[in-house]
């Protein structure tokens, strides 16, 4: 199984982060998960909500912020993976 789920065009986020800066990034990140959340929410309630849109924007604007702080961010994945793995035995 492949480790990457969707192609994301790296450069275009490292330009992005590197123009408008690491703050306003966080700042857009935190607007498009709650953007994602009311989507949601519609939708459970049989509204209209474009989900799909809005974790497209919440998966680049994260991707950002991620790729600041890669090595850490890696580490992080590992541990909550490894403990994922273990969960699903019981």
């Amino acid at each position: 199984m492949s480790g990457e789920l969707f192609e994301i065009d790296e450069s275009v986020l490292l330009e992005a982060l590197h123009k408008w800066g690491y703050p306003a990034q966080e700042l857009m990140a935190i607007e498009e998960m709650a953007e994602l959340t009311q989507a949601i929410a519609k939708t459970n309630r049989g509204r209209p909500g474009n989900v799909a849109e809005e974790i497209a924007d919440v998966l680049i604007t994260v991707t950002q912020i991620a790729l600041s702080r890669r090595h850490e961010v890696q580490e992080a994945i590992a541990y909550k993976l490894d403990r994922l793995r273990e969960r699903l035995k019981r």
